[in-house]
Formats: C-alpha cells, structure tokens, sequence
C-alpha cells in the first residue's frame, strides 16, 4: 500500500516508523524519454492516481514524493520521482543548468556517507528531510533530497517508432558511461541501478501493425541487454502501480544502493559533532 507524501501525513507516519527504526530509507526513481512518451502522466498517475487530460511539456525537472508501505523489509520507503525533460533538449537552460539530459545520469555513488534518511536520529533527535529544504524554483540549482538515482525507467511511446529508438539510444548511453574507468582504471559504477524499457501509451491504437513491430524490437533489445521491458497505459492506474512497485522491490533488494556506508557516516558525525550532518545530505 502506499500513501501520496503530503507534509502532514507524511510526517505522521515517519515519527510512528522512528520508534522503531533507524529511519526511513529514500529511493530515487528518475524517468528518462522524449518529449510527449508520457512521463508525467505515468508520475501522476501513481503518485495522485490522477492522469492530465491535457499534454504540457516538462521545462524544469520537478520532484515528487510518495511513502510506500511493504510487506517485507524496509517496511516504510520515502520514494522521490524524478522527472525530466525531453531527452532530445539541448538548448537553453533549466534549473540554473544548461539543457542536457547527462545531468540527469550521474548516480551520486561518491555521495553514499551522506545518503539521506527520512527522520534519521542525529544527536537522539530525529530529524525530519524538507524541514531545512525548499523546492526547486527558476533560477535556483537542482537539488534533490536523495544522493544519488538508484532506478531508471526509460519511458517511449510504443506507437512511435522515432521514441522507441531515443530509448534504445539512452540506454546505450548510459550503459557506455556507466562502464567507464577511472584514472586508476577502476570502475567508476560500483552498483548498477535497476533500469527498464517502459513502452508506453500501448491502448493508443492497440491495431496499428506499427506498435507491435515497435514492441518487438524494444522486447528483443531488452532481452539481449537483460534488463527489464514493461508494456503500460498511464490511464490504466493499477499497471502504473504494478511498474512502480516493481521498481521499488527491485530497489529494496540492490541495498548497496541506499545504504549509506556507516563507517564514513560515523566518520563524518564524530568529525563534526553537529546535528546538521545528516541535513547536509538532503541539500545535496
């Protein structure tokens, strides 16, 4: 089950959770894809269970959260949804950063001592993450409250054969910078994050010979790169949950992902000997 992340409520139920936890951990999920697959549709379709009748282009990445409750460990996850631009856009500027979709590719691991825990105790007061944040706004840096994306879902719409191939393509992308060496010819990706091919909008024109021929191509990719390919609607809502909460478990069990390395954190906390350590992890 799961609720949509409004203050209050979400507040309610993190304090509940601390009495008997350390935190709870946060997931990011960002979405990648071109313009018009539907990437926010799918967000708000499993975040307000809401789908927008009408199409608007995403100009800024924004961020939504929503708490999660599972049945098996960690019980309580904040998820923060990250969703983009068009993948295509390389002009002018979002967010106080010039349009690329490679800002949306590094996956922070350098940052993990300082990955962010909903209502982590610091100093025997548990802290709560958006009291000392504010929401991106024009002009001002990107700043999400996790450190790092731990889940991609490459979205294109299946009846379009120009999106599908942009996914393909973003994934190649991403899979040749991820294999990168370091200068001391070490890996620069520790843990790979959980990625999948989301075809979208199949109920469009579920006739048309060119879906199926699109489908086929992104379902042999994905079997040949062995990552996960899911077929969904934004308008068939429990789909959109199933997507979701399948990323979520898969999440849940790579934990080299959202665990924060406690040797450096204890590290860092002993250094400093203040409160604000682990807030500085929510500002990024």
């Amino acid at each position: 089950s799961s609720d949509v992340c409004s203050t209050s409520k979400c507040r309610a139920s993190m304090w509940g959770a601390a009495e008997e936890e350390e935190g709870i951990p946060m997931f990011r999920i960002t979405l990648l894809g071109m313009r018009d697959s539907g990437k926010t549709s799918l967000i708000n379709a499993f975040v307000n269970k809401v789908v927008p009748e009408v199409y608007t282009s995403t100009d800024e990445p924004q961020l939504y959260y929503k708490l999660i409750r599972r049945d098996h460990p960690p019980h309580d996850v904040l998820v923060e949804i990250e969703d983009t631009y068009d993948s295509l856009r390389n002009e002018g500027t979002a967010c106080g950063e010039k349009c690329d979709v490679k800002n949306f590719l590094d996956l922070g691991q350098h940052k993990r001592a300082r990955q962010a825990w909903a209502n982590r105790k610091v100093g025997g007061d548990p802290r709560w993450p958006f009291s000392s944040s504010e929401a991106p706004s024009f002009g001002v840096s990107y700043k999400p409250l996790t450190c790092g994306r731990m889940a991609f879902l490459i979205v294109f719409d299946a009846n379009d054969l120009d999106s599908c191939q942009e996914a393909l393509n973003l994934h190649m992308f991403l899979k040749d910078d991820w294999t990168k060496k370091d200068i001391d010819d070490q890996p620069r990706v520790s843990f790979m994050p959980h990625v999948v091919l989301v075809a979208n909008k199949f109920d469009k024109d579920p006739g048309n010979e060119k879906l199926h021929v699109n489908l086929r191509q992104t379902k042999f990719y994905a079997k040949e790169q062995q990552i996960d390919h899911y077929t969904v609607s934004s308008g068939d809502l429990q789909s959109v949950e199933n997507l979701f909460q399948i990323t979520i478990d898969n999440i849940a069990t790579r934990t080299q992902l959202w665990q924060p390395d406690q040797q450096k954190v204890d590290e860092t906390e002993k250094g400093t000997g203040q409160a604000s350590t682990w807030l500085s992890g929510f500002l990024g």
